[in-house]
């Protein structure tokens, strides 16, 4: 989620706070969790979670959408802990970012937040609900989050091209593209008028050319675009009526009459894709992509899941 998305977020949290009772405002108080001894609020939650309690308040009702909040609200606290260990973790280290990293981030927010001065943007801030102290911490600690996570990730990242290429051997269904045929159809209902007399015509003009399928398309079935095409469609799920009939996939065959429950039914194979396994000289790059993917995120997993297991974490939520 972008700082910015999160300051619009607490413009919305801070203008329902202001707006409702004593009970309320208790409410929004109220302690969701601790780690370490510090606090998380329902205050620190709903700037991060009041757009999708707003959706899924259009979505569901009563026990279901108090179930759904909570999980929400569960997600948001944990995503906070993570953030204050990650934070804490780095405290303890050596490493520091520049000033003038920080200084550069909070000068490009008020440029896109459309304040040319610094005590404009301090005004903007405040009117937001937030201060540029505030703002500040969130800007650092943002910065801090994903540096410490990349150097976690940039240590701890080895991916070998042998693996690479394991996967693929391993996975190769996951680069297979499966047979597929696109098919032109005239679709006759029963009770038309002229039923009997169309099935016996474009049987005939059919049995004496394929190629005459695009005029029988236009004199049946003049709605149609394309020759009757229905598009491309995976031949495994070929509804059983057109998979019993279709005996070859050549294109221009046509097949019919076919009866189906919607009605009888003349094919024409349009166009025939075999299926293909893609070379792993293709897809090489797509594959690295996806396991370092997969493999950044195991290795943040890990480390926030190191930094918890030395934590003391509270939740305070009613199940």
């Amino acid at each position: 989620m972008t700082v910015f998305r999160q300051m619009a977020m607490v413009v919305v949290a801070a203008a329902l706070a202001s707006a409702s009772g004593e009970e309320t405002r208790q409410e929004y108080n109220s302690i969701l969790a601790s780690v370490n001894g510090e606090p998380i609020s329902l205050m620190d939650v709903l700037p991060r979670t009041q757009a999708r309690e707003y959706q899924l308040g259009s979505v569901y009702k009563g026990e279901e959408l108090e179930k759904k909040v909570r999980e929400v609200r569960r997600e948001a606290v944990d995503d906070i802990i993570n953030r204050k260990l990650v934070v804490a973790d780095y405290r303890k280290g050596q490493i520091r970012i520049p000033e003038s990293d920080i200084e550069g981030q909070i000068e490009e927010a008020a440029a896109k937040y459309g304040a040319r001065t610094r005590r404009s943007f301090e005004e903007k801030l405040k009117a937001a609900g937030t201060t540029m102290e505030q703002f500040r911490k969130e800007i650092e600690e943002t910065m801090i989050y994903q540096m410490m996570i990349f150097r976690e990730q940039h240590i701890h990242s080895k991916l070998t091209p042998k693996e690479v290429f394991e996967y693929y051997r391993a996975n190769l269904a996951e680069f297979t593209t499966g047979e597929r045929v696109e098919l032109g159809m005239i679709l006759l209902d029963k009770r038309r008028p002229d039923y009997d007399l169309a099935v016996q015509d474009i049987s005939e003009s059919l049995c004496q050319s394929p190629s005459l399928f695009d005029e029988m398309v236009a004199r049946y079935s003049p709605d149609s675009a394309d020759g009757g095409s229905i598009g491309m469609l995976d031949v495994r799920r070929l509804r059983k009526e057109f998979a019993n009939v279709i005996c070859d996939f050549d294109e221009g065959l046509a097949f019919g009459p076919i009866e189906t429950p919607d009605g009888t039914a003349f094919l024409r194979i349009r166009k025939h894709v075999p299926e293909r396994t893609a070379p792993f000289k293709e897809v090489q790059k797509q594959v690295r992509e996806k396991m370092e993917k997969k493999s950044r995120q195991e290795i943040a997993d890990s480390y926030i899941a190191r930094l918890r297991r030395t934590a003391v974490i509270r939740y305070h939520f009613d199940e």
